[in-house]
């Protein structure tokens, strides 16, 4: 298993927050083998951790909290928040072994994150600064489901999904081997 270090990605963080990273690998590796968190097709979880990794780098700027719905293994909200420690972010998981995994790895790597082990409802009664899917749903999914709940949305989007959302900003871009491009797509609602 290569060192996450070693991605260029990681070089723009503090080791000891790239150390936490790596702990985090380590459970998703054990816990993966008994729950589903990442598909076993893609074998690596490296891509997971980089793809997170580009996505917090493309924030690091940015303000105001984060909400990341059906977070399953964590990507990309619990990530972002052992790597940007000061950022405010709640992850919604309505599995509970996923939710049970998110937690154990919260504390094992000191992250602040908040953890709901529930479904996000369209009115929620509650409105984040920020609100990030990964492979959860469609765009227009997304927009419908987050539409009432963030003031602006993110999307990691591969390159069809990046196609069929004109009206979205292009945030950020990035190459991951055996992958293509990725886009960080934003819409202010």
């Amino acid at each position: 298993m290569k060192n996450l270090s070693s991605y260029p990605v990681f070089t723009k963080f503090n080791k000891a927050l790239v150390d936490k990273i790596e702990i985090y690998r380590r459970e998703l590796t054990l816990w993966n083998r008994k729950i589903n968190l990442i598909s076993r097709k893609e074998g690596e979880t490296d891509y997971h951790f980089v793809d997170s990794a580009c996505f917090a780098d493309a924030i690091r700027n940015e303000v105001g909290s984060w909400v990341d719905v059906g977070s399953g293994g964590g990507f990309p909200g619990l990530a972002a928040s052992i790597l940007l420690p000061d950022f405010d972010f709640t992850l919604y998981e309505v599995i509970a072994r996923k939710y049970a995994f998110l937690h154990h790895v919260k504390v094992a790597c000191s992250s602040s994150a908040v953890i709901r082990n529930e479904a996000m409802k369209p009115d929620c009664g509650h409105r984040w600064d920020n609100a990030v899917c990964r492979a959860l749903m469609s765009i227009p999914e997304w927009e419908d489901l987050m539409g009432n709940n963030a003031k602006t949305l993110w999307f990691l989007a591969s390159a069809d999904q990046a196609a069929t959302a004109p009206h979205w900003e292009v945030k950020a871009t990035w190459e991951i081997e055996n992958h293509g491009t990725h886009f960080l797509l934003r819409k202010d609602i």
